[in-house]
């Protein structure tokens, strides 16, 4: 009986003591996000992914967000690629100025998806070798 109760002191002791808090955030493609995916502010871990729930034909994430760390009411969250190898993260970008957001409303908030540095190197070595190939065929047509 002693051992029951001690258990029921400790269960109450850390439900008490929760040290986060929650946000919703609606994601379109949640490929690659999975419960535990870190939350991340100017990359410094400030969360991450408590349960996906698929409400109608959307998809919800449920954020638990460290009590210490601010979030606006126009804080913006991006799915980031966090590594070459594809791992994902939310990242979350902070305004300059806002109203602080208050955490009982349970608002949803909308994520977007960010392409990765690497990507958006890709793509400038493309469209820079269609210019080079496009000047080759002009300098061709010339002579």
């Amino acid at each position: 009986m002693k051992n029951i109760f001690l258990v029921l002191c400790v269960s109450l002791l850390f439900s008490c003591t929760n040290s986060n808090r929650i946000i919703l955030l609606e994601i379109e493609d949640a490929s690659g996000i999975f419960n535990d995916t870190e939350v991340v502010f100017k990359g410094q871990k400030v969360g991450k992914i408590n349960e996906i729930k698929i409400t109608g034909n959307k998809i919800i994430a449920e954020l638990l967000i460290q009590k210490n760390f601010t979030i606006f009411t126009n804080s913006e969250f991006f799915i980031i690629s966090k590594d070459i190898l594809g791992s994902k993260a939310i990242e979350i970008i902070n305004p300059d100025k806002g109203e602080k957001y208050n955490f009982n409303n349970l608002d949803t908030f909308i994520c977007k998806t960010k392409p990765a540095q690497y990507e958006l190197l890709f793509k400038d070595i493309i469209n820079t070798s269609k210019a080079i190939m496009d000047t080759i065929v002009i300098y061709d047509s010339i002579k």
